[in-house]
């Protein structure tokens, strides 16, 4: 979209203008040929949308008017996105240059994150109701800049979550982009286990996993990571960053260290010999090469972490979902992705298309869809 300017128009009457123009004037506070000339091309305020107007009318009150506390509610309506980050923008630097304060309500993302790179001071207070209760979770600036100055947060655009009831996290964007898929599925076909009004995010493998749940959670937003099973070969701090993502409790963090070590030499053991352990039983079966008692083992451990809205992929990896679907499997896989959404289909109306079932990965999402529900989920800290 190209810029807007609006500058005073003190020539044509005898009361004040605003004009809007595509291009900046010539010389604003000077009455010479050339001004007079692009006011008079220039739009008057009658030729503009709503949400123009409401940008302006925002904008005076902030440089020229009296109040030092200005209260707005959703400034970014009836905006195209790049307004709406351009008015957020202007507002909070408004604000700083002024020393005014504002409070705005708005359900943008590109609002919040146009005041967040202008440099200025800003909290944001999120604030949820849901069966009967209220709740309202303060971010303050230093952990908005700490959270905006991580590169990977940032290019995921991490505070979009703040506009979502609930969050999932994969690893990557191919685990993204299917979860995402089997979610809309189950929505589209009207099945209890989709999760509504979610935000699908990736991470940068697992290790980054607990970088994004962390602060979501901290803002009171039902977040969920998902991670293939070869998690478990992460011990010691990497470890203890996905337990404290999801707000284990600090007395159980050395049993449940143990328990990861307990599995993770089941999982070894199981495995053929020939190729790295890990990779052989995050592509081979899982949880499905253990012995009953290891099995039980693993399934405790795994159980655990999904009270605590932690979700291990128990049969290796996100690949290893819809084995009835004849398409190459695992990372050394060219096309994966587009392999399985091809296999799915992609008209509803066609016999070919996936539709959800019992079991496998639709039954993975209602769980997931169990913990986000529960009112009395555990995992999101006070």
């Amino acid at each position: 979209m190209s810029s807007i300017h609006f500058p005073i128009d003190a020539y044509t009457t005898d009361q004040l203008h605003v004009r809007f123009g595509s291009t900046q004037p010539p010389n604003e506070r000077h009455h010479d040929e050339e001004t007079t000339a692009w006011i008079r091309s220039a739009r008057d305020l009658a030729q503009v949308s709503d949400g123009v107007k409401a940008f302006t009318g925002i904008l005076l009150q902030v440089y020229a008017g009296d109040p030092k506390v200005i209260i707005v509610d959703e400034p970014e309506a009836f905006l195209h996105p790049s307004l709406a980050h351009k008015l957020g923008y202007e507002l909070a630097k408004g604000a700083a240059e002024e020393k005014k304060h504002i409070f705005a309500a708005t359900h943008s993302s590109h609002f919040v994150m146009g005041a967040i790179v202008s440099g200025a001071h800003v909290n944001i207070v999120r604030l949820t109701y849901a069966n009967g209760v209220a709740t309202a979770r303060h971010l303050a600036n230093a952990e908005i800049v700490a959270l905006m100055n991580d590169p990977l947060l940032r290019s995921i655009g991490v505070l979009t979550g703040l506009f979502y009831d609930y969050v999932i996290v994969g690893e990557a964007d191919a685990d993204r982009a299917f979860y995402e898929e089997i979610n809309h599925r189950l929505l589209g076909s009207g099945d209890a286990r989709g999760i509504p009004h979610a935000l699908f995010l990736n991470a940068d493998g697992k290790a980054t996993v607990p970088r994004i749940v962390a602060p979501l959670r901290r803002l009171g937003i039902p977040t969920v990571g998902i991670v293939d099973i070869d998690v478990v070969k992460d011990g010691g701090a990497v470890w203890t960053r996905h337990l404290e993502a999801c707000s284990w409790p600090p007395n159980q963090l050395d049993p449940c260290h143990r328990h990861r070590q307990i599995v993770y030499d089941a999982l070894k053991a199981a495995a053929q010999k020939g190729e790295k352990a890990e990779e052989y039983f995050k592509r081979h079966g899982g949880i499905t090469l253990l012995a009953k008692e290891d099995r039980e083992a693993a399934d405790n451990l795994f159980d655990g972490l999904e009270r605590y809205g932690y979700f291990v992929v128990r049969n290796g990896e996100v690949e290893s979902w819809l084995p009835a679907l004849k398409v190459p499997r695992g990372k050394r896989s060219n096309g994966w992705r587009a392999a399985i959404f091809a296999a799915m289909g992609s008209n509803p109306s066609d016999a070919t298309y996936l539709k959800p079932s019992k079991g496998d990965v639709w039954d993975f999402m209602g769980r997931i869809h169990g913990w986000m529900a529960d009112a009395t989920r555990r995992g999101i800290p006070e």
